[in-house]
Parts: structure tokens; sequence; C-alpha cells
């Protein structure tokens, strides 16, 4: 269900398209049409072992807020760590090697818009 007034979109939890990718569930909350291409928001839920491959995006930034679980993103810089409650920002052009992802579920949001069709 997803209610809209005016400039405000209220979103459902089971509202959006559903994707199985990588071996995760994702929902496409709010899709970059809805935004004029300005940015989307995922939902993501990762089981451990699961997850995209190793990317970098150049053209956007991507942010996460971790609401369950725990995620270790490797890069040529080293390995971070981030557990339930972490927020995490990815600026253009950041390069992610490597995930050791823990059972998780996160938002995520891209700005400018990841475009999908």
């Amino acid at each position: 269900m997803s209610d809209h007034l005016n400039n405000i979109s209220i979103i459902g939890s089971s509202a959006g398209e559903q994707l199985s990718i990588a071996g995760g569930n994702y929902r496409i909350i709010i899709p970059g049409k809805e935004t004029d291409g300005q940015y989307a928001v995922i939902e993501m839920t990762v089981p451990p072992g699961a997850g995209p491959n190793p990317h970098a995006h150049p053209d956007f930034t991507e942010t996460f807020y971790v609401v369950d679980g725990e995620v270790t993103f490797n890069t040529a810089d080293g390995s971070v760590h981030a557990e339930k409650g972490a927020y995490i920002n990815i600026r253009e052009g950041g390069q992610i090697r490597g995930f050791k992802i823990y059972p998780i579920a996160l938002p995520n949001c891209f700005a400018p818009l990841f475009q999908r069709d």
C-alpha cells in the first residue's frame, strides 16, 4: 500500500517491486521514475554468503543503514565492519572488492539515481 498527499509519500511495508538478486531479496521502495531520476531507495535483505559481486559505482553515491545484522566491506584500502545501527556512505567511485555478510537487513539509497528499467 502506498499513500500520497501532495509531496508526501508513505510506502507500506509490502508495497514496491520485489526482486531476487545475488541470493538476496530486494524491494524497490521508491523507484527513480518517482523522483525524476534524483534518487532511488531499495530495501535489501541478504543472508550470509549472498550479496553482490565486487563492484564500483562511478556515477552515484550509495548509502546504507544496517537495520539488523552485520556487513564487512572490503576495499583496496582495507576492510570496514558495520553492525546493527550503523550508517554507511560510499561516495561516487567508491570501489567495493568484496563483502562478508552476516544476516542483514538494510535500506539502501542511490543518488543520483541508479536506473533500472
